[in-house]
């Protein structure tokens, strides 16, 4: 039996996030009403315990020093997604698992290769795998090729024969992926063997002949983010940053609903980069929010356009942050000068949709009671000046056409009498 559940991570909505999804307020132990700021109740609930977490970076001594962060410093180190301190030794290939166990040493072959050496108490830990490699073949001006793109081939097959009769064997089993007039290229899948070298004070975490995944810790230690990101994507990530907050948390005697962890997360997975632009506006290279992307794609699908291609970004908070649409949020957050520099030298426009750039300028916020009023009122504002730029005033006599060129003089009032004089007057 299965039981499909909805999750702020997983979300879909471009702007903000859905009541299905992000479910009850804790505060009124209903379901959420329209217009709650839910990032802004998230803030402050893993702020407010945040100050009863320990703030300990503490070293141990000896050969086999090492660092270990815990609480506050911790807690912030995976918000910004920063390097950690001690980095668990991940492998980036799955397969088969053997240690070694023997010391090596330094030997200078004939061939110039050198060793790897290990130091007393380190291990050699060996993942054996298949992978699919490419091998290509130079036959050579005025060779013969026996082989066309597509065929099989088998270890000994004489794929080509050289301009002075000598054949060329193909030294693997596999697949012609490509005939050039000067060379053969073969995929073809081969064992291969990727080898970590445990430093001392590490502890193991596997065994000989366990079956690891890629991105799977073979050490103690704390993962590396962007490389946890790139072997095993995106879900990956986003359970163990709700995983080990939530114990930071817990560890320390301090409550925290899950669901504002999972608010913080989906904004560090809410940026991407343009790789390609396609038909859209966007810039090869632009780091931009996912909902801006998904409003330039669907205005590409419209004219029948090519989409732009892009990639996953994990940021940390304080990037996502500086990054937003919204000039005038970031500028009020950090790197004010650089943040108006670079909005006057791009032309950037602020449509004002979010809390702190409403703030700053004193209009109603769009949240709670303002959630939908500063929308409506915008669009009045506009549809109103749209009529007067459409209809603009006559004056209503020569005199008042007159005033309207010169403009009022400093001082004085015209009354309706004089107003009156002056057309019977014409």
């Amino acid at each position: 039996m299965e039981a499909h559940v909805r999750s702020v991570m997983t979300c879909k909505v471009r702007r903000g996030v859905c009541q299905q999804c992000y479910g009850y307020d804790l505060a009124h132990n209903k379901q959420v009403k329209m217009g709650v700021a839910v990032g802004i109740m998230a803030a402050q609930s893993i702020g407010e315990p945040g100050t009863q977490l320990t703030m300990r970076t503490f070293h141990t001594g000896g050969v086999a020093g090492k660092d270990i962060t815990q609480g506050l410093p911790r807690v912030e180190e995976l918000f910004e997604a920063r390097l950690p301190k001690r980095k668990a030794i991940m492998t980036e290939v799955g397969g088969a698992v053997e240690i070694e166990k023997a010391q090596r040493t330094v030997v200078q072959a004939g061939t110039g290769k050198q060793i790897v050496d290990t130091s007393p108490g380190q291990k050699i830990v060996k993942v054996s795998f298949r992978a699919v490699d490419e091998k290509t073949f130079a036959v050579g001006r005025g060779g013969k090729i026996n082989v066309a793109e597509g065929d099989k081939i088998r270890q000994g097959d004489i794929i080509a024969k050289k301009v002075d009769g000598t054949p060329i064997e193909s030294d693997v089993d596999g697949t012609v992926s490509k005939v050039m007039k000067l060379s053969v290229t073969v995929v073809h899948e081969g064992d291969k063997v990727r080898e970590y070298i445990i430093p001392q004070g590490y502890t193991l975490y596997v065994k000989d002949g366990d079956q690891v995944e890629p991105g799977d810790a073979l050490t103690d230690g704390h993962l590396d983010l962007q490389a946890l990101f790139k072997a095993k994507g995106r879900d990956a990530v986003q359970r163990y940053l709700s995983k080990e907050i939530q114990f930071i948390y817990s560890s320390q005697g301090q409550k925290l609903n899950n669901k504002h962890i999972e608010v913080m997360v989906r904004q560090m997975f809410s940026r991407v980069r343009v790789m390609d632009p396609g038909d859209t506006d966007l810039l090869p290279g632009e780091v931009i929010e996912r909902a801006t992307l998904l409003d330039e794609q669907d205005g590409a699908i419209a004219k029948g356009g090519k989409l732009a291609e892009y990639e996953d970004l994990l940021l940390g908070v304080t990037k996502v942050s500086l990054s937003t649409e919204s000039w005038l949020s970031s500028a009020s957050f950090q790197e004010t000068a650089r943040v108006l520099i670079n909005a006057a030298v791009t032309g950037k426009i602020d449509e004002l949709a979010g809390l702190k750039e409403n703030v700053i300028i004193g209009r109603l916020i769009p949240a709670g009671t303002g959630f939908g009023a500063v929308t409506e009122e915008t669009a009045e504002a506009t549809s109103f000046e749209a009529e007067a730029m459409a209809t603009p005033e006559k004056p209503a006599t020569a005199l008042d056409a007159e005033i309207k060129a010169e403009g009022p003089s400093m001082g004085t009032e015209i009354t309706a009498e004089e107003k009156a004089e002056a057309a019977s007057g014409e």
